[in-house]
């Protein structure tokens, strides 16, 4: 399963069969022969932990050599959980 660049949860997006990224959809019809990404070196240690959790089954792990993300600003956290339920 790969991770979707946007999170589209609905019955419309179902319908039209977007809510799978083009890779999975080609990976389901046989069109392609995939390899499991193991290891990563973009991502904040904090982040990687969720995807690897919730899209790799624990197996995704961060690189040994040192991060060379951009260092945080303001002292900003690496994410921020927001709920922005309401109405539009």
């Amino acid at each position: 399963q790969q991770l979707s660049s946007t999170v589209v949860y609905s019955q419309a997006a179902a319908a039209a069969g977007i809510q799978r990224s083009m890779m999975e959809r080609l990976m389901l019809a046989g069109q392609c022969e995939c390899n499991l990404l193991e290891e990563q070196y973009r991502m904040a240690p904090e982040i990687s932990r969720f995807v690897s959790a919730r899209f790799y089954q624990g197996r995704l792990i961060d690189a040994q050599s040192p991060n060379k993300a951009l260092p945080m600003l303001n002292g900003l956290p690496p994410y921020v959980i927001l709920d922005v339920a309401g109405t539009e």
